[in-house]
């Protein structure tokens, strides 16, 4: 019984993370409309990867990787950049409700 709670509660917070993901892709579309934003390929963990346009030419490119949790984990740093070095992006970022420790902005 508690194995299938856990389950059903890791289901409830995979699809919650995906709400913020796309809430959080709309708002950057809305916000950028000159900006390309594409699929992630295969093997990167962050959830979207715009590029920043310059009359129709690439200038630079940013992966994003959201976070719904109650604590911050600095795991998350190094697989952000392996996630950027794979897909060649010039910023990455991580959108986070928590902070690390001892911060109290970024």
């Amino acid at each position: 019984m508690e194995e299938a709670q856990r389950k059903g509660k890791q289901g409830s917070q995979q699809l919650q993370g995906e709400v913020l993901e796309l809430d959080l892709e709309e708002k950057l579309k809305t916000a950028f409309p000159n900006d390309e934003f594409v699929p992630i390929p295969k093997g990167v963990k962050a959830q979207i990867f715009g590029r920043k346009l310059n009359s129709r030419q690439v200038v630079g490119s940013i992966i994003w990787e959201t976070k719904r949790t109650k604590e911050w984990r600095p795991i998350w740093l190094p697989k952000l950049k392996d996630d950027a070095a794979k897909v060649n992006a010039s910023e990455a970022i991580i959108v986070s409700q928590v902070l690390p420790e001892g911060s109290s902005s970024f």
